[in-house]
C-alpha cells in the first residue's frame, strides 16, 4: 500500500470516529521535508470547544511514520501559520503510528509552545467514544509539575526562590547538597 493511500485511510478513520465531536471542513495531503502528511481542518462541536477551551478550528495531522521526528512539529507550526488565524495556534491533534510517539510529540510540541494531543492509530480511533476518551486522557493527564530537565525559573519553585538561590550559591562554591521534596497536588473549587 502506498503512503498516500495509507494516510488517506487514517484520515477516513479519524473522520468517522470524529462524528459528533468535530466537523471536518477540509482535507488535504501535503509533502514536507520528504514526508507525507494528511491534514484535516476540524471544527469542534460546542462541547469539545468548551472542554478544550478553544474558539477556532483545530488542525488534525496524520502521519504514517514508524518513528516520529521533530520535523512533524515544524510542519504543524508551518501549517498553523499558513492559515492566518483560522486555526487554534496552540493546540493540534496528531494521529500517528509510532508506539513511542505520544511522549515525543508532546515534549517537542511543548518546547515549541504547542499542545499536541497525540493519538496512536488503532484503539484510539475505533469509535467516537474511544476518540473522545483518548483526547480526554491526553488533555487531562498532563502533569503541570512535569518539567523535562532542570527547573530554571522561579515559577517552578513554588515560593522557594530564596532557598533556590541559597542552594545555587552553595553549589557554585563546590559544596555538596541535596534537595528532597514531596509532590503535593491540590484541587481547589
Amino acid at each position: 500500500m502506498n503512503i498516500e493511500h495509507e494516510t488517506n485511510n487514517l484520515l477516513n478513520d479519524f473522520t468517522k470516529s470524529a462524528n459528533g465531536l468535530f466537523e471536518i471542513s477540509s482535507r488535504y495531503i501535503k509533502i514536507f521535508e520528504q514526508g507525507t502528511y494528511g491534514c484535516a481542518i476540524a471544527k469542534p462541536s460546542k462541547r469539545i470547544k468548551n472542554s478544550l477551551a478553544i474558539d477556532r478550528e483545530v488542525l488534525v495531522v496524520v502521519t504514517t511514520f514508524k518513528d516520529q521526528q521533530q520535523r512533524t512539529i515544524k510542519f504543524l507550526l508551518q501549517e498553523i501559520h499558513e492559515y492566518l488565524g483560522r486555526l487554534e495556534t496552540t493546540l493540534v491533534v496528531v494521529l500517528h503510528k509510532d508506539r513511542d510517539g505520544n511522549s515525543k510529540l508532546k515534549n517537542w510540541g511543548r518546547d515549541s509552545g504547542l499542545s499536541v494531543l497525540p493519538l496512536l492509530e488503532g484503539e484510539s480511533i475505533e469509535s467516537t467514544a474511544a476518540l473522545e476518551k483518548s483526547l480526554c486522557i491526553e488533555l487531562y493527564s498532563h502533569d503541570p509539575f512535569d518539567v523535562t530537565g532542570p527547573v530554571s525559573d522561579d515559577a517552578n519553585f513554588f515560593g522557594r526562590r530564596d532557598e533556590a538561590i541559597d542552594l545555587a550559591r552553595k553549589l557554585q562554591k563546590g559544596q555538596i547538597r541535596s534537595c528532597l521534596g514531596i509532590l503535593l497536588s491540590c484541587i481547589q473549587n
